[in-house]
């Protein structure tokens, strides 16, 4: 801890995403990469709260369109993880950090099981 960068700890907002769960099927890797970034949501809910009503009404479609989405297709998944940093950035004011562990665990399972 006695280091120049100490001042710096927690001083950041971040969103830590962990892949090396993103195993299996195309259905079961999409799956948890959607739940991995569903997660950062619950996470940091109460970023959501005193929304706009523009601000509600986009949270309410992007969140509806990824419940109804099946879960062998990552689209829409940009707008949730997109949403949640603007929301950070505004509740927070600072910029937000994305930390993604195992981000290459998909496409070794894409190279592996196809």
């Amino acid at each position: 801890m006695d280091t120049e960068y100490k001042e710096q700890m927690n001083q950041w907002s971040f969103i830590h995403l962990n892949f090396s769960s993103t195993k299996g099927s195309l259905q079961q890797v999409c799956s948890a990469i959607k739940s991995q970034i569903l997660n950062a949501w619950d996470r940091n809910k109460e970023v959501f709260d005193n929304l706009s009503m523009i601000q509600n009404d986009r949270f309410h479609m992007i969140y509806s369109y990824q419940k109804k989405t099946e879960n062998s297709s990552l689209s829409g998944i940009q707008e949730l993880l997109s949403f949640l940093i603007r929301r950070m950035n505004s509740v927070y004011h600072k910029k937000v950090i994305v930390l993604i562990d195992e981000y290459d665990t998909p496409f070794i399972e894409s190279l592996i099981g196809g």
